[in-house]
């Protein structure tokens, strides 16, 4: 799918501006599985919300069917960033 028809299809997803934003920018972002590996504090830096709104979003994004959250973690237990899975 090229940009302007993918910019089309988020533009008429039921959602926030933000999370509209933050799904297209997970669509521009994603490796060849169709995952990204990325803090909430350094997404939030790049489209200019604040961190609390990128939590929120991703999870309303979850909760619609876009995408899946799959937490990471260190060796020792510790929280790393979390993987975004676009479906």
């Amino acid at each position: 799918m090229n940009r302007t028809a993918k910019y089309i299809v988020c533009g008429k997803f039921r959602l926030t501006g933000n999370a509209k934003l933050l799904y297209c920018y997970l669509t521009d972002s994603v490796n060849s599985r169709q995952q990204l590996t990325m803090s909430s504090r350094k997404i939030a830096a790049v489209i200019g919300v604040s961190r609390s709104a990128v939590s929120r979003n991703m999870h309303l994004l979850e909760r619609s069917g876009l995408i899946d959250i799959s937490p990471q973690f260190t060796i020792d237990g510790g929280r790393t960033a979390n993987k975004y899975i676009l479906k």
